[in-house]
């Protein structure tokens, strides 16, 4: 199941396929952006004073980058959407990637992903995976 979403995923990258590649998202990836979206949205300075220092650059970033009725209406997908494409956009090759070590307990996974040669541990809740197709 995890190496299958992982292959289906690395081949949405190679064709550069943004729909394919939010088909393999998992349930809390969606979550994330949606909350992202909704902080950028309403939090005070007290709520975003306590988020993490890569979601407050994510939020103050779009409170930047659009007007309020733009942001209004923007959803956690379409950031989702617009962070792949200006990712796959910034670079005109795809990287080459590599699964290893998979560990499966419960729902959860761990596995070392190598990104272009560059270890890095990943997780995931396999049983929150959607299937390409679907």
């Amino acid at each position: 199941m995890i190496t299958d979403v992982y292959n289906k995923y690395e081949i949405a990258i190679s064709e550069k396929n943004i729909d394919k590649m939010l088909n393999c998202t998992s349930q809390e990836t969606i979550i994330y952006y949606n909350n992202i979206v909704e902080t950028a949205k309403f939090s005070d300075s007290i709520n975003l004073s306590m988020q993490s220092l890569v979601d407050k650059t994510l939020i103050l970033y779009l409170r930047q980058t659009m007007t309020s009725d733009l942001l209004r209406k923007y959803t956690g997908k379409e950031l989702m959407y617009s962070t792949l494409s200006k990712a796959l956009n910034a670079n005109n090759t795809s990287p080459t990637t590599e699964l290893k070590e998979i560990d499966v307990k419960g729902d959860e996974a761990t596995a070392e992903s190598v990104i272009d040669g560059s270890i890095q541990e990943t997780r995931s809740n396999s049983k929150k995976r959607v299937q390409i197709g679907k």
